[in-house]
């Protein structure tokens, strides 16, 4: 079940390059220009970039360090919850988006 560990430590490190830094530069209150402009709410964007990266770190961390079977499933479960949680605020950043185009009110 936990596979190569190697392999798990590259993908949390693909991962975290990937997903990390913009999240981490819009909740410290920098965020780049063109995303203020394009986007409502920058900070339920951010929440869900987050948890999409915590969904991977509660999946590799306890293969990576070889956990039994049931802590490896009960983190997977946990992993899922947050990855959920990410795709409830991406989608709470897209509709807050979209109110703001029809009404006409931008950044």
């Amino acid at each position: 079940m936990n596979g190569n560990s190697l392999f798990h430590a590259v993908g949390l490190a693909v991962c975290t390059l990937v997903l990390l830094p913009l999240p981490l530069r819009i909740l410290t209150g920098r965020a780049p220009g063109w995303l203020r402009t394009r986007i409502a709410d920058p900070r339920s964007l951010a929440l869900a970039l987050i948890g999409f990266w915590l969904l991977v770190l509660f999946n590799a961390v306890p293969r990576i360090l070889g956990a039994g079977t049931g802590v490896v499933a009960a983190c997977s479960a946990v992993g899922v919850l947050l990855g959920l949680g990410g795709i409830v605020f991406f989608f709470r950043a897209a509709w807050a988006t979209a109110q703001a185009a029809r009404t006409g009110r931008r950044r």
